[in-house]
């Protein structure tokens, strides 16, 4: 079923979390997975669909698929952003380490690699908690929208 290094580990992991709760091993799951794991970045449930019908020609129900994607986010393996604009999805098994700026103004995401993010989180004491991942935004106004402002509040004052 899995093909490659990341696959033969994701399928693992997904396996396992598959056992611990007494799931079916099915091949829709690893197919979900699989094709989870070919996006760079954020991507939508339909993004997901179209990847599984059109390139991939592996067709699920839309149920299955939700389904689905809440045992991979249960699982580790998978984690769902509240954007302003939607819901996106992200991989979380060998993402670079990153934060996601959000800009409270024209609502663009912007992802910021960040090599030392994993440090300054293991600084952080969690008494009684395991951190299996971290997600980090940042909120405020992107410079675009900061010089159009600027360039509005110039004209007012004229």
């Amino acid at each position: 079923m899995c093909e490659n290094e990341t696959n033969e580990i994701i399928c693992q992991l997904l396996t396992e979390y598959l056992e611990r709760n007494k799931l079916r091993k099915t091949a829709e799951r690893y197919e979900i997975l699989k094709a989870i794991y070919t996006f760079d970045g954020h991507f939508t449930m339909e993004d997901l669909k179209n990847k599984l019908a059109d390139e991939i020609k592996f067709h699920v129900s839309r149920a299955t698929l939700y389904n689905n994607v809440n045992h991979l986010i249960l699982a580790n393996l998978l984690v769902r952003h509240s954007f302003p604009e939607a819901s996106q999805f992200e991989k979380v098994y060998g993402v670079r380490p990153h934060l996601h700026r959000i800009c409270t103004v024209c609502e663009t995401v912007k992802e910021k690699e960040v090599e030392n993010i994993n440090a300054m989180v293991d600084t952080i004491k969690h008494h009684k908690f395991h951190t299996s991942h971290h997600v980090i935004y940042i909120y405020g106004i992107c410079s675009r929208c900061e010089a159009a402002m600027r360039k509005k509040s110039k004209q007012h004052k004229k």
